[in-house]
């Protein structure tokens, strides 16, 4: 949790007036090494991660938990990447070309909707 709450706290510090944001990685049901696999282990660790961007005041992309519209309807990102069948992985954490194409437009999306400092402080 330190780790977090510091690396949230140099961002705002060093870089005042850039866009700032957090990514809340997407579930990993087929890992086997670490804690990845787990997932109320890495809710744990991703609830924490949520807090500390509350107290810093910094947006995150919850990859995890959240959801996005797809093809006109709301749909989980772990659903987006269909993370229990692997389908748009190259290894058991890691996306393959098919996974980045699949999420990158949620990205960029979410990167342009990021507020400048002044706009996150009111």
């Amino acid at each position: 949790a330190g780790a977090v709450e510091y690396a949230l706290s140099l961002a705002a510090e060093q870089w005042p007036d850039a866009r700032i944001g957090f990514i809340i990685s997407y579930d990993t049901p087929q890992d086997t090494k670490g804690i990845r696999g787990n997932h109320e282990a890495c809710a744990e660790y991703w609830a924490m991660a949520r807090a500390a961007c509350g107290k810093w005041g910094v947006p995150y992309l919850d990859l995890f938990e959240g959801s996005a519209l797809f093809e006109g309807r709301e749909v989980a990102y772990s659903q987006l990447l269909e993370v229990e069948k692997g389908a748009y992985f190259s290894d058991t954490v890691h996306l393959s070309e098919q996974g980045y194409q699949r999420l990158c437009p949620f990205l960029a999306e979410w990167m342009q909707s990021l507020p400048q400092r002044e706009e996150r402080e009111k």
